[in-house]
């Protein structure tokens, strides 16, 4: 008697691809691609908390917001800060948007100051 064992396909991919030319781009150092690409493995609807990054890499918040600023500058993520009025009182916070591909930041980047939306395909994003 043959015993059949099937796999599970309904399981998520366990692997990440990321574009050559980001992990070739010379204006990131080794620490701001190992981010950029722990970044690029959460799932679309998570908030990049620089806190609970630190917390989870073992750094300090301060090399967290370091890092994150040589993305910024890089190109491959998008910091824009908000002021919005809860219950009478203005909160501020920031919404972080991370690209694998500088190229595609520049199109949406574009696009936004067109549309002058803050949303993110189509859903306001929390932050």
């Amino acid at each position: 008697m043959m015993n059949i064992i099937r796999v599970d396909h309904s399981k998520e991919n366990p692997y990440l691809q990321v574009c050559r030319k980001t992990i070739r781009d010379k204006k990131l150092d080794l620490q701001a691609k190992g981010l950029l690409v722990f970044l690029l493995d959460k799932p679309d609807d998570w908030r990049v908390r620089p806190d609970a990054l630190a917390k989870e890499l073992g750094l300090c918040e301060k090399t967290i917001y370091t890092i994150i600023n040589r993305l910024i500058k890089a190109d491959y993520v998008h910091r824009e800060v908000q002021r919005r009025k809860v219950d009478g009182k203005y909160q501020s916070g920031s919404i972080i948007v991370v690209f694998e591909d500088k190229e595609y930041h520049r199109e949406w980047a574009d696009q936004q100051r067109f549309t002058k939306d803050v949303r993110i395909d189509g859903q306001e994003v929390p932050y």
